[in-house]
């Protein structure tokens, strides 16, 4: 479906300029979520690491990108290496609900989902919509968790006035 397309088009856009992490990243999550292609999804996620890496070098202290190699390393089975990596990026605060989500991501992946469900109401209370959350297939085992609703609602009733729950799209 959906995800095979997506994944096609990835190609597409590597075939142009196959030197951008971020897409091999993307190749890999359509085909890890398609759930037809293991080994290329794997392929795709050695990729975008190989690239992060390099670009890691010029920017060591970049939160972001810190956060991303740990995401493509745990998906790769290097729990240690994704770990060391995201204790690199989280050494200092996380200011934007984005890293926030990822962060959580990736602690998902790990098999954390008490430290995930942590970065999920930091998300929620900074305003990160719900629908997002909800809409992101790496998390749909922590959404289905009933701790998960019980934090939704924990957010939602502490906070109601700053719209920090939003439901179903856009506000």
């Amino acid at each position: 479906g959906r995800y095979d397309r997506a994944a096609e088009l990835y190609r597409r856009a590597l075939e142009l300029d196959d030197g951008d992490y971020l897409v091999w990243n993307s190749l890999g999550e359509a085909l890890r979520f398609a759930g037809n292609d293991t080994g290329g999804a794997r392929e795709a996620y050695r990729r975008a690491a190989e690239l992060a890496q390099a670009r890691l070098e010029e920017d060591p202290g970049d939160q972001a990108l810190l956060i991303d190699l740990a995401s493509y390393q745990a998906r790769l089975g290097q729990e240690a290496a994704a770990r060391a990596l995201l204790a690199r990026a989280l050494d200092r605060p996380l200011e934007d609900p984005n890293l926030m989500f990822a962060a959580a991501a990736v602690l998902e992946d790990l098999g954390d989902r008490e430290r995930a469900l942590g970065w999920i109401r930091s998300c929620l209370e900074a305003g990160y919509p719900a629908f997002v959350i909800e809409g992101y297939a790496g998390l749909r085992a922590l959404t289905a968790a009933p701790e998960y609703g019980e934090l939704k609602a924990a957010v939602a009733a502490t906070a109601p006035q700053t719209g920090a729950i939003q439901e179903g799209g856009a506000p």
